[in-house]
């Protein structure tokens, strides 16, 4: 009789001990299929929430996403659940304690989270998982029942099972933000450098556009500040024509000067290459000011083969750090900048050549026509004067007194002919230009000028404005020695202002009535031509005058402006 066969008895695990099978591969496919369903990390925790709480019988769940570059938490998701703030200030203070996985026991970081949470909120902690991926924690999740509920050992082992799922969509999702996030801002910046060119193209004459550059470049690539300096081409010192701090100009910057070789643009001449520079100090704009410490990057400008300048921007040193996009889009910038430089520069020369030769050739017919018929009637009335001296006094009386007038008007055809063939050179700064003048007006007239200025003595400006100006200094002086037996003049040039220049002559001669002798009259055409010279260039022109109290002239004119300079 066969022995009957015996078996090991198997005893059931209770139902409350193991999660069943089917229902792990139910919670990870609708893992899965929100991973591939939601388009962001937010919208994909919100449903993962739902998920845990019908799967693993919970209540609220609480998942907190880390920053730890930041040694904090970036973001906190719930469903279910409305924890106190109190209960979120601990993980964060555990987490800049312990820093990264392998430094600390995540696992114990996130039960710790969720027994904070749960006291401070009066719930009861089910379960708690860290998500990681490799050896990098992104953040923890924790599920919540009501005061009281069961907690069982297969909600925590289902839980880490799905943060395996959801470490890993997580960081796919943030890859994928990053991504766009690149994409999107690398397209905004292509799509403003060529909204950029277009502008450039349409308001070619128009220098302002130098501050709508650097103004584009700090709002493209987000910065604290930034500005545009100029290399002097007689001297290779380096001027700032455009500085900007907090959305500000700086009107202590604007005109400042280095001497050649010095500070970032001389680095960037050497290597001929966009330079940057984590923390660099900018020396103070005067010695009660503390040295800037920026992190900055600066591209040069170019101008054919030739280095005219640098376009740069900064931000605070702490929370800045520059990558190789942000320099590719200066260094774009700078290439349209230099190329709308070149474009200016080369039509400001034209105009001024052109205005040279015409006021040449204009020297040239007074020096021909009038000037020679002057000298030969000056003649003719002194061989007269010789003639009628013996027979008639009072005739020779007359042609001598006629001799006197043509001789004042060869002297002031003369001087006319002299100011057309004066104008500063590339070289000169329009106070030495000036200068100059002050000192020929004392040697001619015996009328000292003194000459004073706001400002940088030696600013660089436009060379339509340095002409302009000194044409009106010209023509000033000009009207004291024709009109005003004046016994001094002062002349004063502020130079301050970031945005314009203003010249204002002063005698103290004879004076006239401004107020009721208008400036188009034939007797004022000196007046009227300096007023139309410096409108022409979006400028203003005032003349303050009264009887017996002398004339002061003041000129102002933009160094934005909009007119041709």
């Amino acid at each position: 009789m066969p022995q009957p066969t015996t078996t090991a008895a198997v005893t059931a695990a209770p139902e409350s001990d193991l999660i069943p099978l089917q229902d792990i591969l139910a919670l990870h496919r609708a893992l899965i299929s929100a991973r591939a369903r939601l388009p962001n990390a937010d919208a994909f925790l919100a449903e993962v929430l739902d998920i845990l709480r019908n799967h693993l019988k919970a209540d609220g769940g609480l998942i907190g996403l880390c920053d730890l570059s930041r040694q904090s938490f970036a973001s906190i998701v719930t469903s279910g659940v409305v924890p106190a703030p109190a209960a979120l200030s601990d993980p964060k203070a555990r987490l800049l304690r312990n820093g990264r996985v392998g430094g600390f026991d995540a696992q114990g970081v996130a039960l710790g989270w969720a027994e904070q949470v749960a006291a401070v909120s009066g719930l009861e902690a089910l379960a708690a998982a860290a998500l990681s991926l490799r050896d990098e924690t992104l953040g923890l999740v924790c599920l919540f029942g009501c005061a009281g509920a069961e907690r069982h050992d297969w909600q925590q082992e289902g839980l880490a099972a799905a943060a395996l799922e959801i470490g890993l969509a997580v960081s796919h999702l943030r890859l994928r933000a990053d991504v766009e996030s690149r994409l999107r801002e690398r397209n905004e910046r292509w799509s403003a450098l060529y909204e950029m060119a277009v502008s450039l193209t349409r308001d070619l004459d128009n220098i302002e556009l130098l501050d709508e550059i650097v103004r584009r470049a700090i709002h493209l690539l987000h910065t604290r500040g930034g500005g545009l300096s100029l290399i002097d081409e007689v001297t290779g010192e380096s001027s700032v024509w455009v500085a900007y701090d907090r959305g500000e100009p700086m009107p202590q910057m604007i005109g400042r000067r280095f001497a050649p070789g010095e500070g970032l643009l001389g680095r960037i001449l050497r290597t001929g290459e966009p330079q940057l520079e984590p923390a660099y100090l900018f020396p103070p704009a005067d010695a009660q000011s503390p040295p800037l410490r920026l992190s900055v990057m600066g591209a040069p400008l170019f101008a054919g083969a030739s280095c005219i300048g640098m376009l740069a921007v900064g931000d605070d040193p702490e929370s800045r750090r520059f990558s190789t996009d942000e320099m590719q889009t200066l260094v774009l910038l700078a290439q349209q900048a230099g190329a709308l430089l070149e474009r200016i520069r080369g039509h400001a020369q034209r105009e001024l050549l052109t205005v040279h030769r015409e006021r040449a050739r204009l020297a040239r017919e007074l020096h021909d026509g009038l000037a020679q018929n002057l000298a030969s009637l000056l003649l003719k009335a002194e061989l007269c004067n010789d003639m009628a001296r013996g027979a008639n006094p009072e005739l020779a009386e007359q042609i001598e007194l006629l001799a006197e007038g043509i001789q004042q008007a060869v002297r002031e055809t003369r001087a006319a002919i002299s100011s057309l063939h004066e104008a500063p050179s590339d070289g000169e700064s329009l106070m030495d230009a000036l200068s100059l003048l002050a000192a020929r007006f004392e040697s001619q007239t015996g009328v000292p000028v003194a000459l004073s200025w706001e400002g940088q003595a030696h600013r660089e400006f436009p060379p339509a404005t340095r002409v302009a100006l000194l044409r009106v200094a010209q023509e000033a002086l000009a009207n004291v020695r024709k009109h005003a037996c004046a016994q001094s003049v002062c002349a004063h040039l502020n130079a301050s202002s970031p945005k314009t220049v203003e010249l204002t002559v002063h005698d103290d001669g004879c004076g006239f009535d401004a107020r009721s002798e208008a400036l188009d009259g034939a007797q004022h055409f000196g007046l009227r031509g300096m007023r139309d010279r410096v409108e022409e260039l979006g400028g203003s022109l005032r003349v303050d005058s009264t009887p017996g109290q002398g004339a002061t002239v003041t000129a102002m004119l933009p160094l934005a402006a909009t007119g041709r300079q």
